[in-house]
């Protein structure tokens, strides 16, 4: 009876593992290395984000986004491209920033001047506002305006640092010193 028990709990802990790595294996989970200091302190530069690919779904105010910058003749910054993916000339840089607010949302007073709409209107259908945390070093909605929904690629679910050691093995350590 035991064996049947264990066997069904094994069963099911390795559908759920092979249920977690589907969207990582298809291309709807992957991570990108943080490249500048706008998003600081909530992310350093160096650091990987855990992303989920979501064109424009599903947004809301205080969500992390990564979304394709204004194009530049240059290409993006080297190492910013999703991890493992080259970094492709004539492409738009990819930006890490926060959702201030989505279409329907009321335009916040600070950002009246650069979106050219008087704060307390909606935000337009198809458009938002974003902010980097770090606002000394951010290029965001308040110099550039509104963000087209359709420049989101997908929304941070996690720093990737989380799930750094789940595939690695773990070194135990004698408490009392013996074995060193």
């Amino acid at each position: 009876m035991l064996g049947v028990i264990l066997a069904g709990a094994l069963s099911a802990a390795g559908l759920l593992f092979v249920c977690a790595l589907v969207p990582v294996l298809t291309g709807r989970v992957f991570t990108v290395n943080v490249n500048g200091r706008s998003m600081e302190p909530t992310l350093r530069p160096g650091q990987r984000v855990l992303i989920r690919r979501r064109p424009g779904r599903g947004l809301r105010p205080g969500a992390l986004v990564l979304l394709r910058g204004p194009g530049t003749a240059a290409g993006p910054a080297p190492g910013n491209a999703p991890h493992g993916a080259p970094d492709l000339p004539g492409t738009a840089p990819l930006l890490i920033k926060r959702v201030i607010a989505v279409p329907g949302d009321p335009v916040p007073a600070e950002f009246e001047r650069s979106t050219g709409t008087p704060a307390g209107s909606p935000v337009p259908e198809g458009k938002i506002i974003i902010r980097g945390d770090n606002p000394r070093y951010s290029v965001d909605s308040l110099m550039t305006g509104f963000y087209g929904i359709d420049m989101v690629v997908g929304t941070a679910l996690r720093p990737a640092a989380v799930f750094r050691g789940l595939f690695r093995p773990v070194i135990r350590r004698d408490p009392s010193g013996a074995g060193r």
